[in-house]
């Protein structure tokens, strides 16, 4: 029963976040000449995904811990970077 309840709670968190993004991105058309803009889908729902697994693990937004992800993002770079570096022993 409580994973039921678990899941509710973080649909409830989807939206907001949803909601959250859309206003944003309302607003920043409502201040164009034409009340349009152009939106990089891809690092919309990157950041909208950050956003709901920082509420629901952390309980605080995206924005909030955006030097954490970023961070993270680069040590995962960083970690496959050097994966392809390190010589094992009778792969060659």
């Amino acid at each position: 029963m409580s994973s039921h309840c678990e899941i509710q709670m973080m649909t409830k968190t989807m939206l907001a976040c949803s909601q959250s993004i859309v206003k944003e991105l309302e607003n920043q058309a409502s201040e164009s000449k034409n009340g349009e803009i152009e939106v990089d889908i891809s690092k919309e729902f990157r950041e909208l995904s950050a956003d709901v697994i920082s509420h629901t693990a952390f309980g605080s937004s995206y924005k909030l811990g955006k030097e954490v992800f970023q961070t993270q993002h680069e040590l995962v770079a960083l970690n496959m970077a050097s994966f392809f570096d390190v010589q094992i022993p009778g792969s060659k």
